[in-house]
C-alpha cells in the first residue's frame, strides 16, 4: 500500500472508527494503570495483594471507566486539538473513577489495595491516558504536515503571547514550517517557544534565503504577512 495513501486513511478515519480506536486503547491502559499502581507501591509486579484485588479491580475499572469516559465526552473531542483543558477534564474523570472503585470495594468488602495506591492509581491513570492522547495528537499533526505538497517556511516577528498563539494556529493548520521567532527584546533572545528559537531582528538578514514569509504578530494589530525576497 502506498505510504501517502495509508497516512491519509489514518488522518481521515471516520469519527466512529476513531472513537472505537480510542476506546480500545483505553481498554488496555486502564488495567495497565492498576497493575503499575500495585507494582510501584509494593515493589513486586505480582504481589499477593494484587492477585487478590485484581480479580475484581481489573474488570471493575473497565466496567466503570469506559462508560464514564463515553458519557462524559471523553471521545467527542477532536484528537488533533487536545490541549491542557482536556487534560484537566481527564484528571477529573479519573478522580471520579477512582472514587467509584474505592466505594465499590468498601461497600462489598472486597480485597483492597493499600490506601496510598488509590492516589497513585489516579496519577497513573491521568498521566498514561493523557500522554497517549498528546502523542496521538502529535502523530496526527505530523501526518497532516507530511501530506502537504509544499510547506510555507515562515518567521514570526513577535515572541509574545500573540506570536505563541499564531504559532499554535499554524501548527494545527499543518501547512507552515516555523523556522524561527524574531523579537526586539534582548531578554528573549536564545530562548525558545516549543523548541523554536527566538532571535534578534538582525538575524533576518542571515536567514532570509530560508524563508517564504515573515508573519508579524503584534498585540496591537492583527497578524500581517510580509513576503521575503531572496537574493
Amino acid at each position: 500500500m502506498d505510504s501517502s495513501f495509508s497516512k491519509k486513511v489514518i488522518v481521515d478515519l471516520p469519527p466512529l472508527l476513531r472513537r472505537l480506536l480510542l476506546t480500545a486503547i483505553d481498554a488496555l491502559l486502564l488495567p495497565l494503570a492498576v497493575w503499575l499502581s500495585f507494582w510501584l507501591r509494593l515493589a513486586q509486579p505480582f504481589h499477593p495483594s494484587f492477585q487478590a484485588a485484581s480479580l475484581w479491580l481489573l474488570p471493575a475499572i473497565l466496567l466503570f471507566g469506559l462508560p464514564l469516559y463515553a458519557f462524559t465526552g471523553q471521545y467527542k473531542g477532536l484528537t488533533r486539538y487536545v490541549g491542557s483543558h482536556a487534560l484537566y477534564r481527564l484528571a477529573g474523570r479519573n478522580g471520579v473513577l477512582v472514587l467509584l472503585l474505592a466505594m465499590t470495594g468498601v461497600t462489598l468488602r472486597l480485597p483492597m489495595p493499600p490506601r496510598s495506591s488509590w492516589i497513585l492509581l489516579w496519577l497513573l491513570l491521568t498521566g498514561i491516558t493523557g500522554a497517549v492522547r498528546f502523542a496521538l495528537r502529535d502523530l496526527l499533526l505530523s501526518l497532516r504536515s507530511v501530506g502537504q505538497k509544499q510547506m510555507v517556511r515562515v518567521a514570526i516577528y513577535g515572541a509574545g503571547e500573540a506570536g505563541a498563539q499564531l504559532a499554535a494556529a499554524l501548527r494545527l493548520a499543518g501547512n507552515h514550517e516555523i523556522v524561527t521567532f524574531l523579537d526586539d527584546a534582548p531578554v528573549l533572545w536564545r530562548r525558545t517557544i516549543n523548541g523554536i528559537s527566538i532571535q534578534p531582528p538582525q538575524a533576518l538578514i542571515e536567514i532570509q534565503d530560508q524563508l517564504d514569509q515573515v508573519l508579524l504578530a503584534i498585540p496591537s494589530m492583527p497578524p500581517q504577512i510580509a513576503p521575503t525576497h531572496r537574493c
